[in-house]
């Protein structure tokens, strides 16, 4: 039970490191209550508004692989079926930017603590490359839905060691 609690707790951890680079950008408490309060309504709304919609049809859509793919299918509206994959692309798009530019900050936050300079932009370029090109290679291996299904523990414990586990030591 505590192995699926830290596995759930780690997957929330990804949004935070997604949004961590844009975090300097907030200058004052007000601007982070303000963010607060836009953000948390935002988020919660369209999810909110899916799960009624999702009710509606249970308990079929339980066993669906991609329930959103099956309510759009019950609109029979195609036209909502490209709207919604253009912004699950964008969605996609963006939190895999953040990803990718954390973990070249984290990449180049070590490299300026050891060698005294920083990264240049080729070396980001090439980190950028490089694990883009490695998670297409991983997810036409393994299959978008068995990667989402399987590998997201994966990445939750890599979320851990990357990103917490280090700051759990400054102070040590």
């Amino acid at each position: 039970m505590v192995d699926r609690g830290l596995t759930y707790a780690a997957y929330n951890v990804v949004g935070a490191v997604v949004i961590l680079p844009v975090v300097r950008h907030l200058t004052s408490r007000k601007d982070a209550i303000v963010a607060g309060l836009l953000a948390g309504p935002l988020a919660i709304w369209p999810a909110l508004v899916f799960f009624i919609c999702m009710i509606a049809f249970y308990p079929a859509i339980a066993n669906e692989t991609l329930p959103s793919d099956y309510l759009l299918r019950q609109l029979n509206l195609p036209i909502f079926h490209i709207i919604f994959q253009v912004m699950i692309f964008s969605a996609l798009l963006e939190s895999g930017a953040g990803g990718v530019h954390a973990l070249n900050e984290r990449i180049a936050g070590v490299w300026r603590a050891r060698r005294g300079k920083e990264l240049s932009a080729r070396a980001r370029l090439s980190i950028a490359s490089i694990i883009l090109i490695g998670a297409v290679f991983i997810a036409d291996a393994v299959g978008l839905v068995n990667l989402i299904a399987q590998g997201y523990r994966v990445l939750a414990y890599a979320i851990l060691v990357i990103f917490v586990a280090p700051l759990l030591t400054i102070g040590i």
